[in-house]
């Protein structure tokens, strides 16, 4: 493969990464929206309640915890919510898919 082979190669996995990532994005703030709406009670264990004595509604972003987040995620408990469980296996999808891309892309950018 040539130069610009590889080069191309390179960026088609860069803009794979980069959109795989604002896909994430976008799932993760569906979830997180569903979750303040229909289930209150695992939206106040993922989240801080007060992130910096700053309360949650005085946020732009969502204030979660990311290690409680990731079990949340990974965990077998949906509470029964169809939707909930979509939710979650999109969202564990698309952050496989992710870290999938972020191996090639290393792989490529080391052995090629």
């Amino acid at each position: 493969m040539t130069l610009m082979g590889h080069v191309l190669l390179s960026l088609l996995i860069f803009l794979l990464f980069i959109a795989s990532g604002i896909i994430v994005i976008i799932v993760l703030i569906d979830l997180c929206e569903y979750l303040k709406k229909f289930h209150s009670s695992q939206w106040s264990q993922i989240s801080f309640e007060r992130l910096f004595g700053i309360p949650q509604k005085d946020f732009f972003f969502y204030p979660i915890r990311p290690l409680k987040l990731l079990l949340f995620l990974f965990s077998s408990d949906d509470s029964g919510d169809a939707n909930l469980a979509q939710l979650k296996k999109r969202l564990k999808l698309f952050i496989l898919l992710m870290l999938g891309l972020l191996i090639i892309y290393t792989v490529f950018a080391i052995f090629l």
